[in-house]
């Protein structure tokens, strides 16, 4: 295996570890929201209940899923397993800014799937989030 296509290989996994784990995530905020139910005023649960409310809530939950651990430690429950880190262009921990300008363009890289596409074209393997940030996902060097 090619060294880009390992390191494609760890990103998608570590997606696919981010996205079951904020997934899980979500569900459990829902079960835990279910005892609000018996207080809160019927029109206002079936107003809630939607489908386009909760299209809206798991995309909030998941970005901040991203968005806490990206800000905190610079990675992700997924990197940490698959050996990666976020890094601005210097190397250096990303600040705030960038962390949210690369959380903001999550939605148009996944469903504009050229957005994720460009990780194999891009010199520093970067997805449009990452170029618009100023950031890129690097793999770890020594300890995880």
């Amino acid at each position: 295996m090619t060294e880009l296509s390992s390191y494609v290989v760890k990103r998608l996994m570590a997606y696919t570890i981010d996205m079951f784990l904020a997934s899980f995530f979500s569900t459990i905020v829902y079960f835990l929201s279910i005892p609000l139910l018996v207080v809160i005023p019927r029109h206002i649960i079936v107003q809630f209940l939607n489908g386009r409310n909760l299209i809206f809530d798991y995309i909030v939950l998941v970005t901040l899923y991203y968005f806490i651990q990206e800000l905190i430690w610079s990675r992700t429950i997924g990197k940490v397993i698959m050996g990666l880190i976020i890094v601005d262009m210097n190397y250096q921990k990303p600040n705030i800014i960038r962390i949210i300008i690369r959380n903001s363009m999550r939605l148009i890289d996944q469903f504009l799937i050229i957005g994720s596409v460009m990780i194999f074209f891009t010199k520093r393997n970067q997805r449009l989030g990452d170029m618009i940030s100023g950031t890129c996902v690097v793999e770890m060097r020594g300890k995880k």
